[in-house]
């Protein structure tokens, strides 16, 4: 929409002059920055020159704008014109007719990723044909043990990426079962392979040009010469803000410059699990408990991290200061608008932390009881924290809630044919990191309700009920939508052809 007023180039080329012009007029001598008052003040007056004009809500011309950018595809508008499609076939076999002392299973599976966006999404190559193909296959073998007493469950996976190395996975778990008391202890190990956006994406959010981990992106837009992590620029730009020289050594020492071995090429991560449950009835059979915690250790995590390219070098010498100064602070995405690759400064890309693991650990506890005349008091706690800190370059991409809990009360033959129940949810707040967006989600608090009614001479059950049904409006990811409540009547019919 700001293109559809004024492109990047004039706007930006109003606010150079109108900033330029305000520093003069405070009596700042040419080539100097001046004191961050002074910039504070060039800024809110160039921000005025070049902003004469904007389009504002509520206007026609803004409605009109908004009604043009919604219907048009990026890069002329909003819409994403992806005709993405998945393809795959997979099988499983059962030996149980063949092999009667061992429970052994085996499958194999293979799919194709067909990535068509047109150029929205994913990169724009003659065509946008881009394939991926992926296949694997699996033996998974339990046996009884100990007057069935304990079950042992061992497995082991491999699955091949066209883009990467192959991925053996082994898993081993026993479950001892004694009376109404269950214990399980599992080690898994797995993989998170990445994604076609992961692999292929090669976008322009205006912020940051987002790319793909595979080599073919980072050498297409050269993100690695004269290339600094977003997060040190970030700390320069505050410093020299705060009056620091642009070229003192004070500053430029902040900048860390962004290499292959700091931003390593995209590659599969790889997960190591330890779980331990227990599972029972208590109380006179009353009071199911189901509870389990697990314990992650990541290899390669899979992440995201930021680089700003200048366009020539940024350390200072005695004879170009005031050259090294602009091009560290020059942002060519913000002076000229884009329309060939490589324009651009800021990228964002996937790739991997290595050298070091990434750890998380967690825990659930459901708990229901039967109370007399058919009431049901349950509810559930679950907690989830990534233990390590992954640092200001990479963004963990997390995105879990460290405590959800509900509570439900309810009695599903309150008389002969009405129920109820009613649920109390309630999650923390946390942060949210994504390409998309970064913010902070807040808590939420809602309550479900439901009741129903059988129809016994239908052989239907009748539900009215909803959920969030006091309408707290509440978000669950940064950047997307606001959810309110939904209310629902349905029928079931039970038993209706026998």
């Amino acid at each position: 929409m700001n293109q559809l007023w004024k492109d990047n180039s004039a706007w930006f080329g109003e606010y150079t002059i109108g900033y330029m012009a305000a520093l003069a007029q405070q009596g700042v001598a040419p080539g100097s920055f001046g004191t961050p008052q002074q910039q504070a003040a060039a800024h809110q007056f160039a921000r005025g020159v070049a902003d004469t004009g904007r389009l504002l809500p509520g206007t026609p011309e803004f409605d009109a704008a908004v009604a043009q950018v919604r219907s048009d595809v990026i890069p002329q508008g909003a819409l994403f014109n992806d005709q993405s499609r998945m393809n795959m076939l997979e099988g499983m076999y059962d030996f149980s007719e063949e092999i009667s002392w061992i429970d052994l299973q085996v499958g194999a599976q293979y799919r194709v990723f067909d990535l068509r966006s047109n150029g929205t999404i994913f990169a724009d190559v003659e065509g946008n044909d881009i394939t991926i193909s992926e296949w694997g296959g699996f033996a998974q073998a339990s046996k009884r043990l100990f007057a069935d007493k304990f079950k042992v469950t061992g497995s082991i996976r491999y699955d091949k990426n066209e883009n990467f190395a192959g991925q053996f996975s082994p898993r081993i778990s026993g479950v001892l079962t004694e009376g109404n008391h269950n214990i399980r202890l599992s080690y898994q190990t797995g993989f998170r392979m990445p994604t076609t956006q992961a692999q292929h994406i090669d976008l322009n959010v205006v912020s940051a040009r987002l790319i793909g981990g595979l080599p073919f992106y980072r050498e297409k837009y050269d993100i690695f010469t004269n290339s600094f992590t977003q997060a040190s620029v970030n700390q320069y730009i505050a410093a020299v803000g705060a009056g620091a020289s642009p070229v003192s050594p004070a500053a430029t020492s902040l900048l860390v410059p962004a290499t292959e071995e700091l931003i390593p090429e995209l590659r599969p991560e790889q997960v190591r699990s330890i779980e331990v449950g227990y599972k029972s009835l208590l109380a006179n059979n009353r009071l199911l408990i189901d509870a389990a915690y697990y314990y992650n250790i990541f290899n390669d995590f899979i992440t995201l991290s930021s680089v700003r390219r200048a366009p020539g070098p940024v350390f200072p010498t005695p004879a170009n200061a005031e050259q090294l100064a602009i091009n560290a602070l020059n942002a060519p995405t913000l002076l000229t608008p884009i329309t060939t690759p490589g324009q651009e400064n800021t990228f964002q890309t996937y790739t991997n932390i290595t050298g070091r693991n990434i750890l998380a650990h967690g825990a659930a506890i459901g708990l229901q009881y039967n109370l007399p005349k058919n009431y049901t008091l349950s509810g559930n706690y679950n907690f989830n924290r990534l233990i390590t800190d992954v640092g200001e370059d990479f963004l963990a991409e997390f995105n879990t809630p460290e405590h959800k809990f509900n509570i439900i009360f309810g009695n599903r033959k309150l008389t002969r044919n009405f129920g109820f129940n009613v649920a109390y949810r309630y999650q923390s707040a946390f942060r949210w990191e994504s390409s998309f967006a970064i913010g902070d989600v807040p808590e939420v608090h809602t309550v479900d309700a439901q009741m129903s009614y059988r129809l016994p001479s239908m052989k239907s059950i009748l539900k009215l009920g909803g959920s969030n049904i006091f309408n707290e409006r509440y978000i669950l990811n940064f950047g997307g939508p606001t959810i309110g409540a939904i209310y629902y009547v349905s029928i079931t019919f039970d038993e209706l052809f026998n």
